[in-house]
């Protein structure tokens, strides 16, 4: 029987872990504002986003790139997907 080799990795190691501003959201302003309720039960966008934020100064740190996962959460409401 052969013996399978486990790699253990910290999180770190494999990506770069950011949290997203807090703030209000408006109803104009620079960028988008992602949202949990932007998205169904299944982590599936849904409608238009319709909510905004004024681009900060350090944005570039917060901004969403394609590929990139994002994982939400808002109370025992828990998902992942990926940001296109």
């Amino acid at each position: 029987m052969k013996r399978e080799k486990h790699i253990i990795a910290k999180v770190a190691q494999l990506a770069s872990i950011e949290f997203g501003l807090q703030g209000k959201s408006e109803d104009t302003g620079d960028v988008l504002f992602i949202q949990p309720r932007h998205f169904d039960n299944n982590g599936i966008p849904v409608g238009k986003i319709d909510s905004f934020l004024d681009k900060p100064d350090n944005a570039a740190k917060y901004l969403l790139q394609d590929g990139d996962i994002l994982f939400a959460g808002k109370g025992v409401r828990n998902f992942a997907t990926c940001y296109r």
